[in-house]
């Protein structure tokens, strides 16, 4: 038993000579990460939709809620986004509101009320992705989450 002692001791000293005689590797110099995060606004406050209580309104109020999204011309704010992002070159960026908004006419609301509505009418990813190339960036989605996908019956006078 005295012997394994003595040649464990051995070891362990020959591996710390060996460790002794590396050199450590010179890291890079630390670069810190900048994140920026921005919220692109849908175009519109849900509220209107969510405090009617008359079931008969919802398609009228929806109808004008989606007006107001038109209205509030996403593409052109896309491009002043990307104005910011270029002059701050954030490392990373953290988006809301990032909306996928589609369209069904003819509506099947009452017959199915599974969302599946296809025609793409604002996507507002694509969009934002489109403008941030145009200003010269490359930038890629790392992660997605969606939090609702929700189908309404509209009045509208389309897009």
């Amino acid at each position: 038993m005295p012997r394994l002692k003595v040649t464990i001791a051995l070891s362990l000293f020959a591996l710390l000579l060996v460790l002794a005689g590396c050199q450590t590797i010179d890291r890079p110099p630390e670069v810190p990460v900048t994140v920026m995060t921005y919220n692109v606004y849908v175009g519109s406050s849900a509220e209107p939709a969510l405090e009617t209580t008359n079931l008969f309104q919802i398609p009228v109020v929806v109808g004008e809620l989606y007006g107001n999204v038109i209205a509030s011309d996403f593409a052109t704010r896309a491009a002043a986004i990307a104005t910011i992002v270029r002059e701050a070159h954030p490392h990373v960026i953290g988006l809301q509101e990032i909306e996928l908004i589609r369209r069904q006419d003819p509506s099947d609301f009452l017959s199915n009320r599974s969302p599946n509505a296809e025609e793409i009418d604002f996507d507002y990813l694509e969009i934002l992705m489109n403008a941030l190339d145009a200003e010269g960036l490359d930038y890629q989605v790392a992660a997605k989450v969606q939090n609702l996908d929700l189908e309404m019956p509209m009045l509208a006078g389309g897009k």
